[in-house]
């Protein structure tokens, strides 16, 4: 679950394909959103580069996009209402700003892979896992604010 309450920051640009290639995990698989609540322009909703079909990992560093490679990219944000579905590949350069609305911009993201590439779901998550001991939200270093405590 992706949960950015208000003043919650983003995600710099990135595509998921580095976060998997480096955890030595499988090196294709589409990422499926589901909106829980309505994403709004303020709120930071997930921006896409559109009609880009390259298979190729972009300049990048700890899987954030080179800013250099960002500032030529044409992003779309996605829009969307609470239970819309939004499918995206893992070479697709995304990203997010931060949430300048008062309210919560919740989103459930789950990933597949081809069955025949393996099973991943442990291997994923103890990787996730050590790195949030480590104070890092995800596998690419590209969360823009800090863990906060519970």
């Amino acid at each position: 679950m992706n949960m950015k309450p208000p003043r919650g920051m983003g995600f710099a640009c990135h595509q998921d394909v580095t976060a998997y290639k480096s955890g030595d995990l499988v090196d294709y698989h589409i990422s499926v959103m589901v909106a829980v609540d309505e994403s709004t322009h303020e709120k930071g909703p997930l921006e896409v580069v559109t009609h880009f079909f390259d298979k190729k990992i972009l300049p990048n560093t700890h899987g954030a996009v080179d800013q250099e490679v960002v500032d030529a990219m044409d992003f779309k944000e996605v829009l969307v209402k609470s239970g819309d579905v939004v499918l995206f590949d893992s070479w697709i350069p995304h990203k997010s700003g931060q949430n300048l609305s008062n309210e919560s911009r919740r989103a459930a993201f789950l990933t597949y892979n081809k069955k025949s590439a393996g099973d991943f779901h442990a291997r994923y998550y103890a990787i996730k896992k050590e790195q949030m001991l480590h104070g890092a939200m995800s596998l690419n270093l590209d969360f823009n604010g800090k863990l906060v405590p519970n």
